[in-house]
């Protein structure tokens, strides 16, 4: 719905650009093996969408992005870092010694 009001616009006036905002880069999702069907399902096609739109507005001397805010404080980043919302801050500290986060090339 947002691109088809937003689309026109954009060829209309040179310069503009479309946002997309997703919560997973394309190589994240491609190669995560903690990545499940369903956040697979609903990343992949919004960095698709910016990838094609952006070619077809090229033309029009407009583009299209997809940006990702990285991790956010969620539940899976919680338990991913093996912290709780109390102590959240605590996820990347330099001196931990009890195997969080874990590497993720191992999984």
């Amino acid at each position: 719905m947002t691109s088809h009001r937003l689309l026109p616009l954009l060829v209309a006036q040179p310069g503009g650009v479309l946002v997309e905002i997703t919560d997973g880069t394309a190589e994240y999702t491609q190669t995560s093996t903690a990545s499940r069907c369903s956040t697979t399902s609903s990343r992949s096609p919004v960095n698709r969408l910016a990838y094609s739109q952006g070619h077809e507005l090229a033309p029009h001397h407009a583009m299209a992005v997809a940006v990702t805010p990285g991790w956010l404080r969620s539940e899976m980043m919680l338990d991913n870092y093996g912290v709780e919302e109390g102590n959240w801050r605590e996820a990347l500290a330099p001196n931990r010694t009890d195997g969080y986060p874990p590497d993720s090339r191992t999984q």
